[in-house]
């Protein structure tokens, strides 16, 4: 039988069987039994060893590391001893034992270089991953260590080259090594091959998008970082190099590295605030809303778009038809937002001559609002909420009584133990009296004064003083309740 090294021309005494070109068996015995009793031993159930200060691997698995190098003869000796590997990564990955987890990681996926069968390869997706959480988590890896570890990675694993050059420049922007990262990117990614199919193709050009845009992020730290010592200098867009500083050069290559990632599609949320702030300083607050605008519009899913658009238009004092637009989309997307409440103060603004056009709407957005707790803990949405239902009990108007009357018969059952109960009325007056003698004027308005929790809140009241409350609640009796017909 002809065999021969394996096919990455190293020493390690791996042997295959040419007409087959399945492995072989050793020519030592001697070494296949030790390789077997090693095995053995390693294999055992037996507790896990204490942490050496300063030990090698070796000292804390023992022969772990010669199993699993390409010396066995068996290929069930390797398999098994990956395995092994595995667990320990594991259990590293568990204590959150960063250190050995790297060192046990070095040794993992340098077998990768000698081992010749495809069930042997580490997975490299697994590498990827695990190693990258251990690089973040442990300060001391030297930069040598560094490159090695994505140089490996970037070599066998499936992942986009993109991808991994867009890990690195990210791991070291996390570590403020802002020039090496610089540096990184000045580095030209070579292309994974013509034979890629079209999510592979996909999934590329998305990160190589994101890899413009931490080149874009390092410009904008640099602007940050960067003393402007003379006034920056832009006239019209563009730049003039006499007199510029250099501060300016720092944000005009952030902006137009931004300016290529949100013109397309995705959620780039983190750099179009940096865009926006760049613009500002550069004097184009045009070019802000502008941005903001394109972005939410590209982004119709993303909820975030229109609340970035909608506060510059706050800090810009725009006009509340502008505004109007934005915050229709915002409530209709979140219905427990705050901003439900500035949304319907400046519709009635807006439709202030004839708000019955506007009640029918604000109402169903007020019951939405506050069927969640978080929201009905605030005094000012039930404040609006009393200033609705007194003006559609004042008109009825028959659409607002009828869209009235079906919203509060499907929470009658539910929202008096959540908001209107009787039981707890000494212990919530005493902590927010005004919130409860607001929520006791709603009863009064949906249910009548005839009520056991309208009765507790008006004796506490007169109990303890409270005048100016205490009319509140004699104000709402005024109005005429919402009538309610029980469903038998």
């Amino acid at each position: 039988m002809a065999a021969h090294i394996c096919k990455n021309n190293c020493d390690c005494g791996w042997t295959t069987d040419r007409s087959t070109d399945k492995p072989a068996i050793a020519n030592n015995k001697t070494h296949q039994k030790k390789a077997k009793s090693d095995l053995s031993e390693a294999g055992k159930d037996s507790p896990r060893r204490a942490k050496p200060k300063g030990a090698e691997y070796e000292d804390t698995l023992p022969r772990l590391g010669y199993l699993i190098d390409v010396n066995c003869a068996h290929r069930d000796d390797v398999s098994n001893a990956q395995d092994r590997v595995e667990r320990h990564m594991l259990e590293c990955l568990m204590d959150g034992d960063w250190e050995e987890l790297w060192k046990t990681l070095q040794i993992y996926y340098h077998a990768r270089a000698c081992h010749d069968l495809d069930e042997q390869r580490p997975k490299w997706w697994e590498i990827w991953q695990i190693g990258s959480e251990a690089l973040s988590r442990t300060p001391g890896r030297s930069s040598f260590e560094r490159t090695v570890f994505f140089r490996e990675v970037s070599k066998y694993s499936p992942c986009s080259k993109n991808q991994v050059s867009a890990e690195e420049i990210l791991h070291l922007i996390a570590k403020d090594k802002i020039d090496e990262a610089i540096t990184l990117t000045m580095k030209i990614v070579p292309p994974r091959g013509f034979n890629l199919n079209p999510h592979q193709s996909s999934v590329d050009d998305a990160w190589k998008l994101r890899r413009t845009a931490l080149t874009g992020m390092l410009a904008y730290i640099k602007w940050l970082k960067e003393d402007e010592d003379n006034k920056h200098n832009i006239t019209n867009g563009g730049l003039e190099h006499e007199g510029t500083s250099r501060k300016d050069r720092y944000a005009l290559q952030a902006v137009r590295h931004f300016e290529t990632v949100v013109d397309s599609p995705g959620v780039w949320d983190i750099f179009i605030n940096k865009l926006a702030e760049l613009y500002q300083y550069l004097g184009k607050d045009q070019s802000v809303k502008q941005a903001l605008r394109t972005y939410w519009l590209k982004n119709p899913q993303n909820p975030n778009a229109p609340r970035y658009l909608y506060n510059y238009l706050i800090s810009t004092k725009a006009p509340s038809s502008e505004r109007l637009e934005v915050l229709q989309d915002i409530v209709s997307k979140h219905p427990a937002d705050t901003l439900v409440v500035q949304f319907l103060e400046l519709l009635f603004e807006e439709f202030h001559d004839d708000p019955r056009t506007t009640l029918s709407n604000s109402v169903r957005y007020m019951f939405i609002l506050l069927d969640y707790p978080s929201s009905a803990k605030v005094l000012h949405p039930w404040q609006l909420f009393n200033r609705i239902l007194k003006n559609i009990l004042r008109i009825r108007e028959t659409t607002d009584m009828e869209t009235l009357l079906e919203l509060w018969q499907s929470r009658k059952t539910w929202w008096p133990h959540m908001y209107f109960t009787h039981k707890k009325v000494s212990s919530l007056m005493r902590e927010t009296p005004e919130l409860i003698t607001v929520r006791a004027v709603t009863v009064v308005y949906l249910e009548g004064p005839d009520n056991k929790f309208v009765t507790k809140v008006e004796s506490w009241l007169a109990k303890n003083e409270c005048p100016k409350l205490y009319r509140k609640i004699l104000r709402a009796k005024d109005v005429k309740p919402l009538e309610v017909k029980d469903q038998t």
